[in-house]
């Protein structure tokens, strides 16, 4: 209790004055901790929105970099439109550039591909219709994690892991050197079977514990 906190993406700020869990109040919550936060002034907060650390907060922005599995028969291309789910909060978007296509099999990067079939994984950027608070997913998973929504027909077509706002460096993470923990079950992959990125994400999204091994 007492920290101050920011709402994103309308930026007004507050401060915790009470943390309730079945009517009790808690001195503080921990990691996947359902509460009730009671804040010291009345702010406007919709599905969707964060509340952080006033000192800490994630990256807003509406250019996004990040790579990208493309998980549709019909191809992504640049000025496609669709829905990016990040959590529970959707927004419109439209993608960018697509600066390289990754080759899974080689790590070679295929610059400014024309369009990304289904399997394809490549590097994209996004405009969003509004800011998205979010962390790189090499730092924080569960916040750096994205989907995109066909607007028509509703099917989820793409997994993207967020890797910053498009202005900076892009920062991955370095699978050689990184052992991951996700959900349960665990499935270990050896050097010979990798063919990370493109496991990572797919395996995350369908909700499994990844570990890489160098052994």
């Amino acid at each position: 209790m007492g920290d101050a906190v920011t709402v994103l993406p309308s930026g007004e700020t507050s401060t915790v004055k009470r943390i309730e869990f079945f009517e009790q109040s808690l001195p503080e919550a921990e990691t996947g901790q359902s509460v009730i936060l009671h804040l010291t002034d009345d702010v406007d907060i919709s599905r969707g929105d964060l509340i952080v650390s006033a000192t800490n907060p994630p990256t807003l922005s509406q250019n996004l970099d990040g790579m990208i599995c493309w998980m549709d028969s019909k191809p992504l291309a640049v000025g496609s439109k669709y829905l990016l789910q990040h959590g529970t909060a959707r927004v419109r978007c439209v993608v960018r550039e697509i600066p390289y296509r990754l080759d899974i099999e080689t790590y070679d990067q295929m610059a400014n591909p024309d369009e990304l079939k289904l399997n394809d994984m490549a590097r994209v950027v996004l405009k969003t219709a509004r800011p998205v608070a979010f962390d790189p997913y090499s730092e924080n998973r569960s916040n750096g994690a994205a989907i995109l929504i066909d607007e028509t027909s509703h099917v989820t077509v793409g997994a993207v892991m967020l890797a910053g706002e498009h202005k900076l460096s892009a920062s991955f993470v370095n699978v050689e050197n990184t052992n991951y923990s996700r959900h349960k079950p665990t499935m270990t992959l050896k050097p010979s079977t990798w063919k990370a990125p493109y496991v990572e994400i797919r395996l995350f999204f369908r909700h499994k514990t990844v570990v890489l091994s160098k052994k």
